[in-house]
């Protein structure tokens, strides 16, 4: 039988284990995070040179072409925009769903190893009542010579012995000798 300080002992340790699964999928978010930073960083940057490029190529050209490659890199700036607003939501909601998934099974292993582990009402019912009983016949027995003193006496064939009281002195009748047990 398992008992209380085992199963918190065990719920302990489920519950360390969770915490450094948690752990772990904190330090992927906060990487996700970074990369995610770090790939807007960049694509900035490269939207940004790709529009000065734009910008300087069409002053150079005559106006009606110009005119048209200014327009081009309107819409391949929005489209970047587009591409990056789009990138930064979808590494967002994965990076929350698998947090999410973890605490959700960090929480769900916690419940079942409890609901495995502790005891029903029914069986806390019948254990203190057979603790009650137990508590009766030990009140019982120490009443009738529980507090006797046993021992194994004697280096071959040991024999059961109990430690007596030698200030009682000895009493019986007929060669058979009886001495006061210690503690009566």
């Amino acid at each position: 039988m398992i008992t209380p300080e085992e199963q918190i002992y065990g719920l302990v340790e489920v519950a360390d284990g969770q915490q450094k699964n948690t752990e772990r999928l904190l330090e992927k978010l906060n990487l996700g995070l970074s990369q995610l930073d770090d790939t807007r960083q960049s694509l900035a940057k490269t939207v940004s040179e790709a529009a000065q490029r734009s910008v300087e190529d069409a002053l150079t050209k005559v106006p009606d072409v110009t005119a048209r490659t200014l327009q081009a890199s309107v819409n391949a700036l929005a489209d970047a925009t587009l591409n990056a607003r789009n990138a930064s939501r979808n590494l967002g909601w994965q990076t929350v769903g698998i947090v999410a998934l973890g605490c959700l099974t960090a929480v769900l292993g916690v419940f079942t190893v409890g609901w495995y582990i502790t005891p029903t009402p029914e069986e806390i019912t019948a254990l203190r009542t057979e603790k009650r009983a137990l508590e009766v016949a030990l009140d019982d027995l120490e009443r009738r010579g529980g507090r006797i003193k046993l021992n194994q006496c004697g280096a071959k064939n040991s024999r059961l012995c109990a430690e007596v009281d030698e200030t009682a002195g000895s009493f019986g009748e007929g060669g058979r000798k009886y001495r006061v047990l210690k503690g009566y």
